[in-house]
């Protein structure tokens, strides 16, 4: 899976159950949801579940860094590496 399809795919995901995401329409790749207040920490813990549920992969807890997960472009590179693995 490229990663642009795995950015789609997430963005997808945001816009279906996130109204802050919604509202905001277009979702920058390269920022953290959480520091522009599109994900709280309730709705990060919902992202990672449902991305361990649709790629059936573990995302660590040391994982849920900014450097690692804050923004669709790292969590996208995050996911391709567990993929690829």
């Amino acid at each position: 899976m490229t990663h642009d399809a795995i950015v789609a795919v997430l963005v997808a995901y945001l816009m279906e159950t996130n109204p802050l995401a919604r509202r905001r329409g277009q979702l920058p790749l390269d920022q953290s949801l959480h520091e522009l207040g599109i994900l709280d920490s309730s709705g990060i813990v919902e992202l990672v579940s449902f991305i361990e549920d649709h790629w059936s992969i573990a995302i660590l807890d040391s994982e849920l860094t900014n450097d690692m997960f804050g923004g669709l472009d790292k969590m996208a590179n995050l996911i391709g590496h567990k993929l690829a693995a």
